[in-house]
């Protein structure tokens, strides 16, 4: 399902491609069929206190608590069963790109300009500010151990950090634009890096193990 946009599904046939039916576009908890509109999904909540654009989102791995991210570097916690504002975090300079939570909901790292910040969603208390980047950060994700963070850059790095101690283990180069997505699978053997060169790139094992 997509927000906001109707796309068309293609199937591939012979020598080209041919599009089929357009999937299902949801627009305030309904669904959109060509013109007619039928009520579908009925809308829980809507959390509405930021005072510029909210450009990320990350929800807690218990599910209990879901953090947004705005343009003008203000972080929110919120309770999604009420709808209610737990903690705002002291407002980043600059604005505030991506949020992930710790595999075990005990760490929240923001990215900002050239600064990666982990805090304590609990108490909304800084932990460190890893430093390192030198331009913007726009990517940022955690292994499923816990045991290492990797960020993305415009500058087309990345960059693999152990989380308790804020020092940074490995820069990964090849990127030739920004880096403005990163996956690590279930078992955290592989990274995969989007960038805006156009091109995906995986990385082995090594690059996510951490050193003795």
């Amino acid at each position: 399902m997509v927000l906001g946009q109707r796309h068309a599904r293609l199937t591939r046939t012979g020598g080209g491609a041919t599009p089929v039916a357009p999937t299902t576009v949801i627009r305030n908890g309904a669904e959109l069929h060509g013109h007619r509109l039928v009520t579908a999904l009925p809308l829980v909540s809507r959390l509405a206190s930021h005072d510029d654009i909210v450009n990320a989102v990350a929800f807690s791995p218990d599910g209990q608590t879901l953090a947004t991210i705005d343009y003008v570097g203000t972080v929110r916690l919120w309770d999604p069963a009420s709808g209610h504002i737990r903690t705002t975090l002291p407002e980043r300079d600059g604005i505030v790109d991506a949020v992930a939570f710790s595999p075990d909901g005990r760490t929240l790292a923001t990215v900002s300009a050239g600064e990666v910040e982990l805090c304590d969603p609990a108490s909304g208390r800084s932990r460190a500010a890893l430093t390192g980047h030198n331009d913007i950060v726009n990517a940022v994700a955690f292994s499923p151990d816990g045991q290492t963070l990797v960020t993305g850059a415009r500058s087309g790095r990345v960059r693999l950090w152990n989380p308790q101690t804020g020092r940074s283990r490995t820069t990964l180069t090849g990127h030739k634009d920004n880096v403005d997505a990163l996956a690590i699978n279930a078992d955290g053997q592989s990274l995969a890096t989007a960038s805006r060169d156009g091109t995906v790139r995986t990385w082995p094992p090594a690059a996510l193990t951490p050193s003795p």
